[in-house]
C-alpha cells in the first residue's frame, strides 16, 4: 500500500461590508479553487486521499460579541458533505464590521486550535486567511470573547506565534497540537499590520497581497 496523505484546510474569511465585491469570488474559491493551491504547493497532491474543510468568518469583534463564527471540518475528498460547506458559506454574508481594523487574529487562534486530523501516512494542515484589512492588536483587545471560543484566542501576538510553532495551545479540549512541519500559512491580505510582520517571522508562512487595493471596514 502507497503513503496517504490527509488534508486538513482552514479557511479564515472576513466578511465585513467591504468584502461585498470579492466575497462571492472567495466561497466560490473554498469550494473548488482549493485543488489548485494544493496542487501547486504540495508535491504529495497524488496522495491525497482525504481533505477537510473548515471556515471561520469573522468582522469585529469590538462591534459585536456575535462576528466570529466557525463551522465544523466538512468532508469534501471523498465527497461526503461538499453540501454541507456549501450551505455553510451560503449564510455568509459581506455586512458590518465598521471600520477597520477587524478581528482577523481572533479567527487566526481559533484556526490554529482546529481539531487537527491525525490519520493516514502524512498529514498537511493548511490555514488559508482571507482579508482587506488590517487586525486589531491582541495585545490591546477589549470586551469580552466569546463562550464558545474561550481559551482559543491568545493574549498577544507572540503567544499566537508560539501556538503555530508548536507550542501549548490555547484551548486543552478537542483540539491536537499542529504537527510541526506540516503546517502551511496563505495570508492573501494586504501588506499591512500584522500580515507582512507575520509572512517575514513565521515559518511555513506566504503572503499573497492580493487584496492590497480593496480597504474598507
Amino acid at each position: 500500500m502507497g503513503l496517504t496523505t490527509h488534508v486538513d484546510m482552514v479557511f479564515c474569511v472576513d466578511v465585513s461590508g467591504s468584502m461585498s465585491p470579492v466575497l462571492e469570488s472567495v466561497k466560490e474559491w473554498i469550494t473548488t479553487g482549493y485543488r489548485s493551491l494544493l496542487q501547486s504547493s504540495d508535491s504529495t497532491r497524488r496522495n491525497i486521499s482525504v481533505v477537510r474543510i473548515r471556515v471561520i468568518a469573522f468582522r469585529d469583534l469590538n462591534d459585536d460579541i456575535r462576528d466570529l463564527m466557525a463551522s465544523r471540518f466538512f468532508v469534501v475528498e471523498p465527497d461526503e458533505d461538499s453540501h454541507h460547506l456549501r450551505e455553510f458559506l451560503n449564510g455568509l454574508d459581506a455586512s458590518g464590521g465598521g471600520d477597520e481594523p477587524e478581528s482577523a487574529l481572533e479567527a487566526l487562534g481559533v484556526a490554529i486550535n482546529s481539531p487537527w486530523i491525525q490519520l493516514g501516512n502524512r498529514q498537511r494542515s493548511v490555514i488559508v486567511l482571507f482579508t482587506d484589512s488590517s487586525a486589531h492588536r491582541l495585545e490591546s483587545r477589549t470586551g469580552p470573547i466569546p463562550a464558545e471560543f474561550k481559551d482559543q484566542i491568545p493574549a498577544s501576538l507572540d503567544e499566537l506565534r508560539s501556538w503555530w510553532d508548536g507550542g501549548d495551545l490555547g484551548s486543552q479540549s478537542g483540539t491536537t497540537r499542529i504537527p510541526q512541519g506540516t503546517q502551511r500559512l496563505f495570508l492573501v491580505t494586504p501588506s499591512t499590520y500584522p500580515w507582512s510582520t507575520i509572512a517575514d517571522q513565521w515559518t511555513n508562512t506566504l503572503l499573497m497581497p492580493t487584496l492590497d487595493d480593496t480597504h474598507g471596514g
